[in-house]
């Protein structure tokens, strides 16, 4: 029976970690690692770590100096000894069958990355529902260029998500979250995809998301989100000199984050500075292809495409 390691990050969750911890440890697949690391949390998550501790031998607590998500993830990979890993955050809450399902289908495919579909919530709970699992539910992915198209063709919603995976360990070979930025998943999922060669989808929500405007990415738009136009640049600079099949729809990608961003930062009065640097970065990409549609609009149409974008995206 394969060890599961998985690694929660915890700081500043006391309302909702024993939600959590129960989620994870009445799983119905008992053959775990559970690696709790408490980010120097200033709240009660301390004490509930090492409770859980003391009642269940399965659960590994590590108190650190404050490092950030990224540290936090880091640090749980470097101590992990499950030949799987998973992350689920400690503000979540996990289907008492999830790991057993993505363990099942890991095993079944031998695949090397398995996710499962997930839920928004604003309440933590989970019945003890037994979910079934049917051939329509199960998207298999075979093949290194068709994974690494994942990124690019939306055929699986938020795939860049660290949660919500059971990952083989040594996908995460030489791979880190990067310390000190938030969107850290969109700086590794990439490299993931380029270690993959078989990536299964179960179109069932067996994570659940609890959303909250105090988390790192929710509430209001702020300068820090901008590491998310750091991590395409980034994704792009790594097709380029690794995956350059895959060049033309990297830009694009980037190009999009761009235009989108540029207009987040009008709407929510950055300094100009800023949003001319955007710009700058705007022009410099789409002057490698004259084909962008959206390129045309911008340079047209500015105040017209920015009121599409306004309508569908100011609160996301």
């Amino acid at each position: 029976m394969d060890l599961i390691s998985i690694i929660v990050p915890i700081y500043k969750v006391e309302n909702y970690l024993k939600s959590c911890l129960d989620s994870i440890v009445l799983q119905t697949y008992k053959n775990l690692e559970i690696i709790l690391i408490d980010d120097d949390s200033p709240d009660k998550c301390p004490e509930i770590c090492d409770e859980y501790a003391k009642i269940d031998s399965r659960i590994k607590v590590v108190h650190k100096k404050n490092g950030g998500l990224s540290d936090a993830r880091n640090f749980g990979l470097s101590i992990a000894s499950g030949n799987y890993i998973m992350f689920v955050d400690s503000d979540d809450v996990i289907e008492h069958d999830m790991c057993e399902i993505l363990m099942g289908v890991a095993q079944k495919f031998d695949s090397d990355i398995v996710m499962s579909a997930f839920k928004k919530v604003h309440k933590l709970e989970c019945k003890n529902k037994k979910n079934t699992i049917q051939n329509n539910n199960i998207l298999v992915i075979d093949g290194r260029d068709e994974v690494f198209d994942l990124l690019f063709n939306n055929k699986i919603p938020l795939i860049m998500l660290a949660w919500g995976k059971l990952y083989k360990k040594d996908v995460f070979k030489n791979i880190e979250f990067p310390v000190g930025r938030i969107h850290e998943d969109e700086f590794t999922i990439h490299k993931l995809l380029n270690n993959c060669r078989k990536f299964v989808y179960i179109n069932i929500p067996l994570y659940h998301y609890l959303y909250r405007n105090t988390s790192i990415t929710g509430g209001k738009f702020n300068i820090k989100r901008l590491d998310q136009l750091v991590a395409k640049k980034g994704r792009l600079e790594f097709v380029l000199e690794k995956r350059s099949d895959f060049a033309e729809k990297a830009k694009y990608q980037y190009l999009k984050s761009l235009i989108l961003y540029y207009y987040k930062c009008k709407w929510a009065k950055f300094d100009n500075e800023i949003c001319n640097n955007i710009l700058e970065e705007i022009n410099k990409v789409s002057s490698c292809s004259k084909k962008y549609l959206l390129t045309k609009l911008f340079k047209k149409y500015p105040a017209f495409l920015g009121l599409i974008l306004k309508l569908r995206y100011r609160n996301k």
